[in-house]
């Protein structure tokens, strides 16, 4: 079977199945889930087939056209009686081989187990496939993987016995591997290997198209003992004596009969077999892609948000949920729904169809972050970033589960390939929870003033009970909230002490590698989300308090958020380069990539002033979270540029009056959730670049190879697709994708609509009223020349207005040369509003249509009290 055949996967919900249908996809098989229960999320080019492996007909009805199966549903319960398995193991396999029998398929490939061999202590050399299974006779699971090999080479059917070791990784969430997620790890003998769930699940899958047969060891060489498990999983090692612990368990066993394997699995761990890999490497020409040790630390590392007690998993108190993501939903319950965007105007990964219920989107608090129309593995994730944090928010608050299931599944959208929020969904679980208002949720989030005749509504006893739910449900999570941020940093900055990757990194460790920084760049997007959402409680009780003047007082220390040391350092090099003729002069001319060089060669000790800010803040850059686009550590001239730009003296604007009291202990507190929401921000942007370059890498290798055309392509795949990408060519497809991006680029798509998108409402008017009214977020008033910006390498003169649709930390260093800042999208907690609030120059943001309306050139006032720009004759 090639490449693109059927394949069928018995048990493939669990941590083997999923793994291996995951890589079956990826390399461009379509798959049959065969299972009992339908998982939330199947890989692509997955179905589900609901049936149960004792049911020879179920069996046979999932196989039809299939040319491979793999057989990996069992029984893995220890106290399971032999009886009571032998029709699940046993029968099971006997059902399989008679289907394939049946359909004409014509591959197995199946999961034994190297623990079939037996513990033996005097066996202590790695065994070797062709040695005599000898497990333990108590022991069902092994029993019967022994017994069902035999079935299987009895039947002459072209096969593949596989004999995996302990099956571990961050994903590995089944009875074995909680085994090392214990309170303790007991110190048992002599080590064992390890293998990687990911390795398991690309071996299963490349297994199905090997010309190879027979039994196979897998496992990573390196032997880890018993003390560095219990190091690389964190935790404590409990000395042990297999003797005495036996013999307690023997006569524990006379009493329990479910106890009655105890002492021989005790045994087994204390003499766990070692495989030999050499068929493995020299037959299969398999590599895998983490050590034993790699594989143990990789579980270690994220397991302690959770405890295991027996074999149950249990959340520790202050840690955050294990997100699920849901898939979308497109309709309501019963499968209505209506057409959201026009076919002429949607992209390929558009959101189609929608829930009627629910029909009113926005983009204005998700453009600033995820600016569009972004490519695909940007925009892939961008949507797995903000549906799994959904998850997050839903298990936060105390709403009803038809509330928390529409934040999980009907809250986000995609449109023209930029991401909206549905504010129908968002107002009704605002106005759920105690003491909002519709009128609360639609200033905070759309930017809309309260009515004149607004009161709010008196504080009920119902709502003091809703608040003790919430902080019943949402206090001990949120406890942990700065240390989770703690540690997303740590791994941010683990991540870029390593080396980059390049040539001689095996392709499989730099596939897994990009698996990893996948994994931690949505961890941190998740902690970094939960911390935006928590950024608007302590400022909206501020304002309403004590007014808006309140917030717009709201500034830090020099240089306390990551963007303000971007700016401040872009500053003190600017107030260096007026003093330095050398400096000034190469920053006055063309200044481009070689500029640095030019002033190592020539001005030497600010050239390394400028590569130390370049370490420290390099990361950042305009669209930072769009994989495509290029960073200040990619593009020195960008951030030449903006220090050129901010060499002219300047007078800002005087900050409203600090707040006193409570006001300033309120602000205090709004601060520091902004400081914890900025800090996992730049750790989500620094783990982004770490990715970038991993895929960038990937991408030479596919370039070189013939399977993309250009750079940049890499970045038009999906993440499945890019694993995929050495096996298919899709150098068309990349064509197809680009060209619909430049087509949806200029496609002008409103930021707020009801119902659906058309052409007439992409072309709308956008008025011509000489005062144009948005959000007020930082004060002063000055007049100047509008300049709009598209991107960060546009060019803006000193004083003038700068106007974009949003901005992020790559534009921090304009708000050192605009004289006010005007957006389109965001509010008194944007990007925009906080820095410019920082260094005292006006705001308006949330001002919608302001790039249509505004041309470059014209003579504006900006009133960042009053949120208003006028336009001047």
């Amino acid at each position: 079977m090639g490449h693109g055949g059927r394949v069928l996967v018995t048990g493939g919900t669990g941590a083997f199945g999923m793994a291996t249908s995951t890589w079956l996809s990826r390399l461009g098989h379509d798959v049959v889930v065969f299972a009992r229960r339908e998982p939330e999320r199947l890989p692509a080019r997955a179905t589900f087939f609901r049936g149960d492996i004792c049911d020879p007909a179920s069996v046979r009805a999932a196989m039809t056209d299939c040319d491979a199966v793999v057989h990996l549903a069992w029984a893995v319960s220890g106290s399971i009686s032999l009886e009571a398995a032998t029709p699940l193991n046993i029968g099971g396999t006997e059902n399989v081989l008679k289907a394939m029998a049946d359909t004409g398929c014509s591959r197995l490939v199946f999961a034994s187990s190297i623990t079939a061999y037996g513990g033996h202590p005097d066996h202590p050399q790695p065994w070797r496939e062709d040695e005599e299974l000898r497990p333990g006779h108590d022991m069902v699971y092994e029993l019967h993987k022994a017994q069902a090999e035999q079935l299987i080479v009895a039947s002459g059917v072209s096969a593949v016995r596989v004999r995996p070791t302990v099956v571990v990784g961050r994903h590995a969430h089944n009875a074995p591997a909680n085994v090392y997620r214990q309170l303790v790890i007991p110190n048992l003998g002599w080590g064992m290997q390890a293998i990687h769930q990911d390795d398991v699940g690309r071996f299963f899958a490349e297994a199905c198209t090997s010309t190879h047969t027979g039994a196979v060891n897998l496992a990573a060489d390196d032997v880890v003992t018993w003390p560095e498990i219990a190091r690389l999983c964190r935790r404590p090692l409990m000395p042990f004596s297999v003797p005495a612990v036996t013999a307690v368990l023997r006569q524990v066993g006379k009493v329990v009969p479910a106890a009655h394997s105890a002492p021989e699995l005790v045994n087994l761990m204390a003499h766990f077999p070692i495989g030999d890999t050499t068929r493995l490497k020299e037959d299969f020409g398999f590599s895998v892609a983490w050590s034993s040790a790699e594989a143990f630390a990789d579980q270690g590392r994220t397991s302690g948000s959770h405890l295991v007690l027996g074999m149950k998993e249990v959340r520790r108190p202050n840690r955050l949920d294990r997100v699920r993501d849901h898939g979308a939903a497109e309709g309501d319950d019963a499968g209505n729904s209506v057409e959201a965007i026009d076919p002429a105007v949607a992209g390929e990964f558009d959101t189609v169809r929608t829930d009627p219920r629910y029909p009113n989107w926005t983009a204005a608090n998700l453009a600033e972050a995820f600016p569009g129309p972004m490519t695909p593995l940007s925009l892939q994730m961008g949507w797995e970033s903000l549906s799994t944090s959904a998850d997050l928010v839903a298990c936060l608050l105390p709403l009803p589960e038809h509330i928390a299931d529409n934040i999980r599944r009907r809250q986000l959208g995609i449109f023209g390939h930029r991401l909206y929020n549905n504010t129908s969904v968002l107002e009704e679980m605002v106005v759920a929870v105690p003491g909002q208002t519709p009128e609360d949720f639609k200033y905070q989030t759309l930017g809309q003033p309260y009515p004149e005749d607004f009161v709010r509504p008196r504080t009920t006893p119902r709502d003091v009970v809703g608040y003790a739910r919430f902080a019943l449900q949402a206090g001990p999570r949120l406890a942990g909230l700065d240390a989770e941020v703690d540690r997303v940093v740590a791994r941010a900055h683990e991540h870029a002490a390593r080396l980059d990757p390049d040539a001689t990194l095996p392709d499989e460790r730099l596939l897994a590698s990009i698996d990893v920084l996948w994994d931690d760049t949505l961890k941190a997007w998740q902690t970094g989300n939960v911390c935006t959402f928590l950024v608007s409680g302590p400022t909206a009780i501020l304002e309403r308090k004590y007014g808006r003047e309140a917030i717009l007082a709201l500034k830090g220390e020099e240089g306390s958020l990551p963007s303000g040391r971007l700016l401040h350092g872009i500053g003190r090099l600017a107030r260096i380069a007026r003093t330095n003729d050398t400096v000034g002069a190469l920053l006055g001319g063309t200044v481009d990539d070689a500029t640095l060089d030019r002033l190592a060669a020539d001005a030497p000790g600010f050239a390394r002033e400028v590569r130390k800010l370049l370490a420290d803040c390099g990361h950042r850059g305009p669209g930072e979270t769009e994989f495509a686009n290029k960073v200040y550590a990619d593009s020195p001239a960008l951030l030449l540029r903006a220090i050129a730009r901010s060499m002219g003296e300047r007078t800002a604007p005087r900050p409203p009056a600090p707040p006193s009291g409570l006001a300033a202990r309120l602000g205090k507190v709004a601060l520091k959730a902004i400081s914890r929401r900025e800090r996992a921000r730049d750790a989500v942007v620094l783990t982004t670049h770490q990715l970038r370059k991993a895929l960038r890498e990937w991408e030479r290798r596919l370039i070189e190879r013939g399977r993309l055309t250009e750079p940049g392509d890499v970045f038009y795949l999906r993440l499945d697709e890019v694993y995929a990408a050495n096996a298919r060519d899709f150098r068309e497809l990349v064509a197809r994708r680009r060209a619909e991006r430049i087509r949806l680029a200029a496609v002008n798509l409103p930021t707020d609509f009801s119902g659906r998108i058309s052409l007439d409402t992409v072309a709308a008017d956008p008025g011509s009223s000489p005062v144009l009214t948005g959000i007020p977020a930082s004060p002063g008033t000055v007049r100047g020349r509008v300049r709009r910006m598209r991107s960060p390498e546009d060019d803006l003169d000193e004083g003038e207005i700068l106007v974009a649709s949003a901005t992020d930390t790559g534009w921090t260093p304009f708000f050192g040369v605009a004289s006010a800042v005007v957006t389109e999208f965001g509010g008194l907690m944007s990007h925009a509003s906080i820095v410019a609030r920082e260094f005292g120059i006006p705001a308006v943001v949330g001002l919608n249509g302001a790039c249509a309306r505004l041309t470059d050139g014209q003579l504006v006032e900006v009133d960042g009290a009053a949120g208003t720009v006028t336009v001047l004759p």
